[in-house]
């Protein structure tokens, strides 16, 4: 029983997930989030 628990601890330790990846072809939504991110980055840096 605790053997099982440590097999499975261990293994799932090197699982990991990744995000769905999705493209959206909207030129208006692209550019909102393109200037978000825009704003972002500066206000970071500056």
């Amino acid at each position: 029983r605790e053997r099982k628990f440590l097999k499975d601890f261990f293994l799932g330790f090197w699982d990991y997930e990744t995000p769905k990846v999705m493209v959206v072809k909207d030129r208006k939504l692209g550019v909102i989030y393109r200037a978000v991110q825009f704003l972002v980055i500066t206000y970071f840096i500056w």
